[in-house]
């Protein structure tokens, strides 16, 4: 028992020293980093046009995102439906990222169904099925590290880290989220609208946010 107390107390303490070493890296990179400019993503992408002005950030959610670099945009689809757009840029500090779901809870909806799934042959996404009161959402996210996609958190962070010792100049993180109303289609055709508009959304991507 006395063995087992002293492993968990040094893995304890390692994984203390390695968060709290992260958070170092983290805050080191942010000095001096140019900030990128959203607004710039094109107002055309593939066929979907951008829908009004681009949102405000509520003061809110940027307490909780820790950061206020996010674009917030709606697109319409060439059949009329609304998707919207969030992109959470975090520039090289991997801490301003957070799962999506805390978000959405907090935000009143309930979460019916969630699962990973390929986006085509390109990467796996993370599929949400959300429900407030009488209204359903569909839900489509990933994490971006430099040329890295995956929908795991984690595993971004072993993308993060690994760029940061390896390469001299680290990535960008960001998270991408897309989401609609679903409507009379049902939710598989929602979202195959968001992985075609996520299809055609990954180049605009890889060029502004390297």
């Amino acid at each position: 028992m006395k063995k087992h107390l002293i492993i968990l107390g040094i893995l304890f303490v390692g994984t203390a020293l390695a968060h709290s070493s992260i958070r170092s890296a983290q805050a080191n990179d942010a000095k001096g980093t140019p900030r990128t400019d959203l607004s710039v993503f094109p107002s055309e992408i593939g066929g979907y046009k951008q829908y009004r002005d681009d949102l405000e950030i509520d003061k809110n959610v940027e307490r909780l995102l820790l950061t206020n670099n996010v674009l917030m945009r709606h697109y319409v689809t060439p059949n009329g439906q609304i998707i919207y757009l969030t992109i959470v840029h975090a520039e090289t500090v991997r801490s301003d990222l957070h799962q999506p779901e805390f978000c959405l809870v907090g935000q009143g909806f309930e979460i019916r169904n969630q699962y990973s799934a390929p986006v085509g042959i390109l990467f796996r996404g993370k599929r949400l099925v959300l429900e407030q009161a009488d209204q359903k959402q569909v839900v489509l996210y990933w994490y971006k590290t430099g040329p890295e996609l995956t929908d795991n958190s984690m595993l971004n962070t072993w993308y993060w880290m690994r760029h940061k010792i390896f390469s001299d100049t680290p990535p960008s993180s960001s998270l991408v989220k897309l989401s609609m109303n679903v409507g009379k289609s049902g939710e598989q055709a929602s979202f195959k609208t968001l992985e075609d508009f996520a299809a055609k959304l990954l180049p605009v991507l890889m060029e502004e946010l390297p």
